[in-house]
Parts: structure tokens; sequence; C-alpha cells
């Protein structure tokens, strides 16, 4: 091994480690997969995807399983503005709109309004 390669593994192994050792009171908190949750929303909390009625995660935790059986709306508790969905407002042009509950035959949610008008309204 080189000098080279055994100073990157150590400082990759230093990030790592200080990823992993964050203060008590400091909350661990998921990255969004870069492919986001098929009908449904990432809890970055939760580190797992939250699916819209009638979809349930299946064995991978996505949202494909159509059986309607895994409880109530997810979001029902939520405050809009911090953790309620987004989505494309079909009433009004080029804007997103959040709430606890999602229009019937929607499927395309997101996190924040910031990824619902990029996503939606690049330009």
């Amino acid at each position: 091994f080189s000098h080279r390669s055994i100073m990157k593994s150590l400082l990759l192994l230093l990030a790592a480690t200080a990823r992993l050792t964050r203060g008590q009171n400091e909350s661990f908190v998921c990255d969004i997969p870069t492919s986001g949750c098929l009908n449904g929303m990432f809890n970055q909390a939760l580190c797992q995807c939250e699916c819209i009625s009638p979809f349930c995660p299946d064995i991978n935790g996505d949202c494909n399983d159509p059986s309607n059986n895994c409880g109530d709306n997810p979001w029902q508790d939520c405050t809009r503005g911090v953790n309620c969905p987004w989505w494309v407002n079909g009433m009004k042009a080029e804007s997103c709109t959040t709430g606890s509950k999602i229009p019937l035959g929607l499927w395309e949610i997101y996190n924040t309004r910031e990824a619902c008008c990029n996503i939606n309204f690049a330009y």
C-alpha cells in the first residue's frame, strides 16, 4: 500500500466515524433516496417511505403494494409548511401547495416546496 492510499483510507474512516458519533442531543436524519418514494414521500426522521393510500410499503420499503391496509393517513397531524407533503397545484399555474390531505389521483408528492417547484418548474 502506498502512503497516499493509507492516508486516504484513514481520512475516510475518520469521516465515517465522525458521522456515527454525533452528540446525544443531535437526531439522526436520513438522506432522501435519489429515486424518492414511488406513490409516497420519504420521511427523513423515520428513514422510510410514507405511502399515499391505497399503497403500502412493499418488502423493499417502497410504496408499491396496493393493499390499502397499512394504517391511516401518515400526514394527518402534519404542520403545513413544516412537515406536510407538497404537490403541484393544478388549480393555479406553476405553483405547489401543501397540506395533510393528498388530492385523489395524485401520486407525486415532495418533502419541500423547493423540491416540488424545482422538479416541476425548473425555469
